[in-house]
């Protein structure tokens, strides 16, 4: 969800109704990219807004006052699964900038402000 809101949020693409561009997010991102396999039910924004919603204590979604943080479940196992899956992603993204020098010498690296709290230790290992 971390993917979806911010950027439907935003406008991305003039996204303008929100079960239309989710279902093409689930389509295109989490069936045929990520290969994860949802039922019928399990593919609607309702499904997904009432699970947010048992397992952040009834909080919800404001998608008018969206802020990064409504995205992070409260509780186990969910909370474990995104930050299992944060964690592979920011591997990914250090393993990417790695790679990059060992072929370039000069590599510009431009990602979001929160990664950087995550790969700072990394980072500075590698540049050193």
């Amino acid at each position: 969800m971390q993917r979806f809101i911010p950027q439907f949020v935003s406008g991305y693409n003039d996204a303008k109704d929100l079960n239309f561009e989710y279902n093409y997010f689930i389509e295109k991102y989490i069936k045929l990219r990520c290969k994860i396999i949802l039922s019928d039910k399990e593919s609607l924004w309702l499904y997904f807004e009432n699970l947010y919603k048992v397992n952040n204590e009834n909080k919800t979604i404001d998608l008018n006052n969206f802020e990064l943080a409504q995205t992070e479940f409260d509780r186990v196992p969910f909370s474990e699964i995104q930050s299992n899956s944060l964690q592979i992603r920011d591997s990914v993204i250090l393993r990417n900038i790695y790679n990059s020098f060992q072929y370039n010498e000069n590599v510009l690296i431009v990602f979001g402000a929160r990664h950087l709290l995550a790969q700072k230790p990394t980072l500075d290992k590698i540049f050193n």
